[in-house]
């Protein structure tokens, strides 16, 4: 599909340099399929003419911005790409949808027809109609707590492209990052983080995920340290990962409980591990939890 960006305007290729330019100004105007690729990878050959296809189709509604993932790494991971060809749709500088691997053609004519203006001048069809006053896009935070998080990063990830330094775009960023469990990339965007800022709650709060995140188990271990939690003598390093597990996937109570338990038994324990964990558990709940403000009194019982 090389050739094809050197004679057709609206097929080309896109570079970290460039992509502000070529993907989220040109999508305020015409929408844009980001295209990951690679030379190697046959499926997104296949996939190139039929995207072409769709783009004479749309008569320059259409555009598509080829990213190489093997010369450009960078926006492959930003967008969170695991297998090519993945094709992400944008528009007015947001991702709105997108496909893995090779469709048909009347698969994907469906799937445009939403997002593109016909050439006749009429609005983009969509499955719903619109309602009066409501913004075209969810909110990056409501992609986050749906669970939407690779649309998420994606939307947090254009929203930087253009505002470097929005504090609270990057702890959005990386805490879709940590969700995802990809918790380097979600250290490496809290570092990214103006130095007044680093130290904001919920910044905190990601911080105690991905710390969290880093020692809890797997599911099917922790169902096995669960059936002996209720001993007396269950190992103090077990109480902690399966409360790290509750309080990420599980039940908030259970693991504070968990980690009250551990503080009885040992407050010396690991330095300190189970006053750390408490407070981590404390920052990842937010101050308008009501348990954190009757754990932190259970806590203080205890220690003082």
């Amino acid at each position: 599909m090389a050739e094809s960006s050197a004679t057709n305007p609206n097929v080309f290729d896109t570079t970290a340099a460039t992509f502000v330019t070529d993907v989220l100004e040109r999508s305020r105007t015409a929408t844009v399929a980001v295209d990951f690729w690679a030379p190697w990878c046959g499926p997104c050959h296949a996939l190139a003419p039929i995207l072409e296809q769709l783009v004479a189709h749309y008569g320059g509604g259409l555009a598509v911005a080829r990213v190489n993932t093997d010369e450009e790494p960078a926006i492959a991971s930003q967008f969170g790409i695991r297998s090519i060809p993945d094709v992400r749709i944008v528009r007015d500088g947001r991702m709105v949808d997108g496909f893995v691997g090779v469709q048909p053609l009347a698969r994907l004519r469906a799937l445009f027809d939403r997002y593109v203006t016909p050439r006749t001048g009429e609005p983009p069809r969509t499955s719903e109609p619109p309602r009066t006053g409501e913004p075209p896009r969810e909110p990056a935070r409501n992609l986050i707590d749906s669970g939407r998080l690779d649309e998420a990063v994606a939307a947090l990830t254009a929203t930087l492209a253009q505002e470097p330094t929005n504090a609270a775009a990057l702890v959005d960023l990386a805490e879709a990052w940590a969700r995802k469990e990809e918790l380097a990339q979600a250290e490496e965007t809290l570092a990214r983080l103006p130095p007044a800022e680093t130290g904001n709650r919920r910044a905190e709060s990601v911080r105690a995920r991905i710390q969290l995140t880093r020692d809890a188990p797997a599911p099917e271990e922790a169902a096995r340290l669960a059936a002996s939690a209720g001993s007396a003598d269950a190992p103090l390093r077990d109480l902690y990962r399966l409360a790290a597990h509750e309080l990420l996937r599980g039940d908030a109570a259970r693991g504070l409980d968990l980690l009250l338990t551990l503080l009885k038994r040992d407050r010396r324990f690991e330095d300190g591990l189970a006053q750390r964990a408490l407070r981590q558990a404390f920052a990842l709940l937010g101050d308008d939890d009501e348990r954190v403000g009757q754990y932190r009194r259970r806590m203080g019982a205890l220690l003082y």
